[in-house]
């Protein structure tokens, strides 16, 4: 309570320095101006700017004499709540971010290994391609072979045969000439 007064003696009329009267007018450039001293609402006497006042009711006067301390600690409060809260957002999103890159390192490792898979298996269907290629061409070859084999020995057993014919119908020729000359 013996704030309130101290305080009270603060607030008076900047124009006459008359404290006695109860309407007081508070302007923009934070002068005040008792009932009889302000003429013009419009701009201020003693700083001559352009200025708006209000009146000072009961309320107003409360605000004006408090202890600037409260009101200080009050606003230090909300702006240290705003500053953690600030703060508390930042480190939040760090960790969120530190998140996404090792899912994006994870993604991109994951993509280099499927493309390295994608060659491999492009390098195996070109080599199973290869591989039925040369089995063909062995087969064929084998089958060439055999083929020729066989070729051969029919030719061989046609051959045999043919001069046993040949040799049959030349002795049977021989021996026609021999009954002739008989």
């Amino acid at each position: 309570m013996h704030e309130h007064n101290v305080l009270k003696v603060l607030v008076y009329c900047h124009s006459c320095n008359s404290r006695k009267n109860d309407k007081l007018f508070l302007g923009d450039c934070s002068h005040l101006f008792c009932e009889n001293c302000i003429n013009n609402f419009e701009y201020c006497k003693i700083c001559k700017d352009a200025s708006s006042f209000i009146f000072i009711d009961k309320e107003k006067f409360k605000q004006i004499l408090c202890n600037p301390t409260h009101t200080f600690s009050d606003s230090i409060k909300y702006a240290m709540f705003q500053l953690n809260s600030a703060l508390n957002l930042i480190f939040s999103l760090k960790e969120e971010i530190t998140i996404y890159k090792k899912l994006l390192k994870k993604a991109k490792d994951e993509i280099i290994m499927l493309k390295k898979y994608r060659n491999v298996k492009k390098e195996s269907t070109d080599d199973k391609f290869i591989s039925k290629r040369i089995n063909n061409i062995y087969k064929r070859g084998i089958y060439n072979s055999v083929m020729s084999e066989k070729t051969n020995k029919k030719s061989n057993r046609l051959n045999s045969s043919g001069s046993y014919v040949s040799s049959r119908i030349t002795l049977e020729n021989n021996k026609k000439t021999l009954n002739k000359r008989k």
